[in-house]
């Protein structure tokens, strides 16, 4: 970590003027530092894991923006067109180690619904959960 920290720094001003998406890779890396604060003290949460896309319909058409939902919150809001819907029920049917298998369903969008789907924790137990969609 200490040689990424040292490269990013070194190429700050660079990425500044020349680098289009240097915002999001900024917010990104504070999204990383608080993550792994939070896990130092042991006051992490659990991260967002991506449930599917958006299926309210906007202006004749679906909105399709990625949802994300988090396993301490039964709410999820859609970035784009602001719909919010509500998980009903959410189960972890298996865990072991950075692996696990999740049913969850929402009240009012059945096409969100997942059995089973697996999620990961990447690189190691202090990661976010994640679907694992490969």
């Amino acid at each position: 970590m200490p040689e990424h920290v040292r490269f990013s720094a070194n190429n700050l001003l660079w990425a500044c003027s020349e680098y289009e998406s240097v915002g999001d890779d900024v917010a990104e890396l504070r999204r990383l530092a608080a993550e792994r604060r939070a896990a130092l003290e042991g006051s992490g949460r659990p991260g967002p894991v991506r449930v599917g896309s958006c299926p309210a319909v906007v202006e004749g058409a679906e909105c399709g923006e990625v949802l994300t939902a988090t396993a301490d919150s039964l709410r999820i809001r859609c970035r784009s067109c602001g719909t919010g819907h509500e998980i009903k029920s959410f189960k972890i049917d298996q865990i072991n180690g950075n692996t696990a298998h999740v049913t969850y369903a929402f009240d009012d969008a059945p096409l969100l619904d997942q059995e089973q789907q697996p999620w990961i924790r990447e690189h190691d137990t202090y990661s976010r959960w994640k679907y694992d969609d490969c």
